[in-house]
């Protein structure tokens, strides 16, 4: 598979009848409003994808998305995200800055960075969708992981008043393969979150180890893509087997972060997501100190000693205690 080319993607746009006919309009560059088809939505769906660049499965399936939107417009309200542009054009996870710790974060810096601008674009547009769409919202935002994982496809519920309800889309996630989900209670400025704090029920979704354009199995994404096209055009979540997988679920019992230059995690806590950690077992070295696995087990997630200084190097999880 190619790699996406979002300038070509937009002429196509442009030259599309759902755009000619008003069903499809360009907010912004890589962000994509279809307007209902029905008087009144049973649902305004968001659905987005490469807020890291260089997380090619998510983007494959968002520009499937939008070729199939615009042969056919969905029925329900929707809006479909590029969400950095720059970055998915460079194939690289970020330009300046990561993305996806940006999100109703304040206060604004004076010079902001091409994140940042980027940032206020998507808010604006989530402000402005929700506002013309105010009924059930939804928020998928997709990624692919760094590293590989224990259970391969999963996602992760923000901090947010709405995180009991995450339960009516276990079914249909399970359904899609996905195998683990982790309840955050720390607020970080990811996507899903500012989503979250305007009222949407936003989860993020991570579809597998990251791949390279030529790697992309675009068969394995047939079952997401459907159920997503359905989705648009009835507003009902249907699962699409009689017995999806039995979920299991985490939750963040803490965060790391990287305090100093002298930072690193230890090889053990750089294994696959979801690697479970005894206690007493190192997890990371910093310039003073060891940092280690305090409780009984932890479960380990997002190990990355390359972050920026002041970011977050690793998440630890325990067992779900609902």
């Amino acid at each position: 598979m190619k790699p996406i080319d979002l300038d070509r993607l937009a002429l196509e746009v442009k030259v599309s009848n759902a755009y000619r006919q008003g069903w499809c309009q360009v907010w912004q560059p890589g962000i994509f409003y279809f307007q209902p088809r029905i008087r009144v939505a049973d649902a305004a769906l968001v659905i987005s994808a490469g807020v890291h660049g260089d997380e090619i499965t998510p983007i494959a399936l968002a520009g499937a998305l939008l070729h199939c939107w615009l042969k056919q417009p969905p029925r329900q309200a929707c809006l479909l995200i590029f969400a950095h542009p720059a970055a998915i054009q460079a194939q690289r996870r970020y330009i300046q800055t990561n993305l996806n710790r940006l999100f109703t974060a304040e206060p604004r810096p004076t010079q902001a960075s091409q994140e940042q601008v980027r940032a206020i674009e998507i808010e604006t547009a989530l402000d402005h969708f929700y506002h013309l769409h105010p009924t059930k919202q939804y928020h998928l935002d997709f990624h692919s992981s760094i590293r590989p994982s224990v259970y391969p496809s999963f996602a992760l519920v923000p901090h947010c008043p709405q995180q009991d309800e995450i339960h009516q889309l276990e079914p249909w996630l399970g359904s899609l393969g996905v195998e683990a989900i982790v309840y955050t209670h720390y607020i970080n400025h990811t996507l899903s979150y500012g989503s979250s704090l305007r009222g949407a029920l936003a989860i993020t979704v991570e579809l597998g180890h990251n791949l390279p354009w030529q790697d992309v199995d675009m068969a394995a994404l047939l079952p997401w893509q459907k159920a997503i096209l359905q989705w648009s055009q009835t507003g009902d979540i249907e699962t699409l087997t009689p017995q999806p997988l039995a979920i299991k679920r985490f939750d963040v019992l803490r965060q790391i972060y990287k305090r100093d230059n002298g930072f690193r995690l230890s090889s053990f806590a750089c294994g696959a997501n979801f690697s479970c950690a005894q206690q007493g077992q190192i997890l990371a070295y910093t310039k003073d100190n060891l940092i280690k696995v305090n409780a009984e087990q932890e479960w380990l997630l997002f190990a990355n000693d390359k972050v920026e200084l002041g970011a977050r190097a690793l998440v630890c999880l325990t067992a779900h205690n609902k």
